[in-house]
């Protein structure tokens, strides 16, 4: 029950006027009275009541002023979104979706500036997209081993790569170059021979050409001198091949003596030797 002040301040100010010494005790009591009929009886229920009452007052108010702050943002949304719905990528970036849906951004990349990625969104296709032609790997080998050679057959020699991987693909070409040391004291021929895809050795031949076989067969022929017994010769070729290779590729070089006596590989032909050497074999794929 709410208290009526104004009644009870007019009812103690009557009271306490009328007070004097002889009549103060009586007043006094008189006084209590006035005041529990002035207040009425007020009860613990009574005072929780009232605070459930302005409880509730304050959270309706809180709701309102939380639901303003929200028509605030959801208004401020909607106009960032007008803006960025109209924006136009710088050129040299990257076109987004207008929807502002970033997840599609894989599909508005510019193959032309960075690299071919498939529209299905999948970088882990990325490797059968190679970018503009150039060297995708390189291999090479070293042989040090003597070998001799007395017959007019294609020998299969020490310097030979292990299977590469092809990084490119069935349209990669692959340069060759092989550098051999040896000494004879008459003409002999070398060519390169391939493996595909982990298959055997076969001949990556010219043609053989025309006129006496025995020089024309050889992809490269070696240089000799008279010295066969001192001085080491030096032989370099290369040859571009296109295996149509889309696993492995190897490589391997076969000797063979076109007349006269034998033929070492890596050492001087006599004293045991005189001289060693070191031979090479480089392969570089390309794309094109």
């Amino acid at each position: 029950m709410a208290i009526n002040v104004s009644a009870l301040n007019s009812t103690l100010q009557t009271k306490i006027d009328a007070l004097d010494a002889a009549t103060d005790t009586k007043e006094v009591l008189l006084l209590s009275k006035a005041l529990d009929a002035a207040a009425g009886s007020t009860s613990v229920s009574d005072v929780l009541g009232e605070g459930v009452v302005q409880v509730n007052n304050v959270n309706s108010e809180g709701s309102a002023q939380v639901a303003n702050v929200q028509n605030e943002g959801a208004t401020q949304r909607t106009s960032v979104a007008g803006v960025l719905g109209n924006y136009t990528p710088t050129a040299g970036l990257h076109n987004v979706a207008t929807s502002g849906d970033y997840n599609d951004l894989v599909n508005k990349f510019n193959p032309n500036t960075l690299h071919s990625v498939a529209q299905s969104g999948n970088f882990n296709d990325l490797s059968n997209k190679p970018g503009p032609a150039g060297l995708l790997n390189t291999y090479a080998v070293s042989y040090n081993g003597h070998q001799y050679w007395g017959d007019t057959s294609w020998n299969a020699t020490g310097l030979y790569t292990v299977n590469i991987p092809v990084v490119g693909g069935a349209s990669s070409k692959f340069i060759v170059t092989a550098h051999i040391e040896h000494e004879g004291n008459h003409e002999h021929a070398w060519r390169v021979y391939r493996s595909v895809n982990g298959g055997g050795w076969t001949d990556c031949a010219w043609g053989e050409g025309s006129g006496n076989p025995n020089y024309a067969k050889g992809h490269f022929m070696f240089t000799h001198d008279a010295d066969s017994n001192s001085t080491i010769d030096q032989s370099t070729g290369q040859y571009i091949d296109s295996p149509n290779a889309s696993s492995t590729i190897a490589y391997r070089i076969y000797i063979r003596r076109t007349g006269g006596p034998g033929f070492w590989m890596n050492r001087t032909h006599g004293g045991n030797p005189y001289a060693t050497g070191i031979s090479r074999l480089t392969v570089m794929e390309v794309s094109v």
